[in-house]
């Protein structure tokens, strides 16, 4: 397979540079994002089925119980969150919980549940549904419209690693079945996918998870299961790997007040005792300081959705 990036020259950041903001030890931390005016880093431990608000002024850590496993989530244009269940998409409000507007997932059955939800530059919200039991290639990456949920990619087995170019030709995708973020390119305009070219092909063992884009256009990607961060160039070549002091990081997010600081999630899922004792910070959610940063999150254009 044609690998769209060599890597000529990597240079590599020890763990140390590496600093925890919060214990929480997750079964499967995921989708940090941060909230600038309040300060507030949020993210999701989907086996526990809650969602965390880490004030960053004071440390407060707020946990919100769901009643379903939680996927992930959004921030909307009139800060609301978007979040992403089990089996719905749902449009909640920070400051009461309270839920005015739910979109099912298509088709959902029990063995079913979404994961990695994103908005793109232009406001649209894109989200993947998967078997989480089988892990078998049924799932689908979906748009929502004002028709509801509508399937752009089929026979998805783990979609991962969403997040798109600074001038929103391109859209990075990965599937955790195979090792290989693909590049598309997309219309701007109504963001229709079309050529499809692989971007980068990882080893064996690792996992491309969340990820997300700096200021320089490099992509930033979880590698789940090589216990590594990586920045790639926009040819697709490897920059930097920042070593973490875990085996599963699994997502990746700039915040910060100068959106400086790349948030990063872990798990400590489907690990041994043994290897709990070797990764005592599994499960853990960190911070890095980054040489470029990024930039503020899109937030969901509530009125394509005709909820303005």
């Amino acid at each position: 397979m044609h690998i769209f990036g060599t890597d000529p020259e990597v240079s590599s950041e020890q763990s140390s540079n590496v600093s925890v903001v919060s214990r929480q030890r997750a079964i499967l931390g995921e989708c940090p994002l941060w909230w600038p005016e309040r300060s507030t880093l949020f993210w999701v431990d989907i086996r526990s089925k809650t969602i965390h608000a880490l004030d960053t002024r004071d440390g407060t850590d707020t946990i919100w119980k769901r009643p379903e496993l939680t996927a992930g989530i959004c921030l909307t244009t009139d800060d609301r969150l978007l979040v992403a269940m089990e089996s719905r998409l749902e449009l909640i409000n920070p400051d009461d919980g309270s839920v005015s507007r739910s979109w099912p997932m298509p088709g959902w059955r029990p063995d079913m549940r979404f994961n990695e939800i994103k908005c793109d530059p232009s406001g649209r919200v894109w989200v993947g549904s998967m078997d989480d039991r089988t892990r078998t290639p049924v799932g689908s990456l979906m748009r929502l419209t004002l028709d509801g949920l509508v399937s752009v990619l089929t026979s998805v087995a783990v979609p991962n690693s969403l997040a798109w170019s600074l001038d929103t030709r391109f859209m990075y995708f990965a599937d955790g079945r195979d090792t290989v973020i693909w590049r598309y390119e997309t219309d701007p305009r109504t963001g229709d996918l079309g050529h499809r070219e692989p971007f980068h092909v990882l080893p064996v063992g690792s996992v491309p998870d969340g990820a997300t884009v700096d200021s320089e256009d490099f992509l930033w990607s979880a590698d789940y299961g090589a216990g590594e961060v990586t920045r790639y160039t926009p040819r697709g070549s490897i920059d930097t790997i920042v070593r973490m002091p875990v085996s599963q990081p699994t997502s990746c997010g700039f915040g910060g007040e100068k959106f400086d600081v790349l948030y990063i999630t872990s798990a400590s899922q489907r690990l041994s005792s043994t290897q709990l004792a070797e990764q005592p910070l599994a499960g853990d959610t960190f911070a890095l300081r980054a040489a470029v940063p990024g930039i503020a999150t899109p937030r969901v254009d509530l009125g394509y959705l005709g909820l303005e």
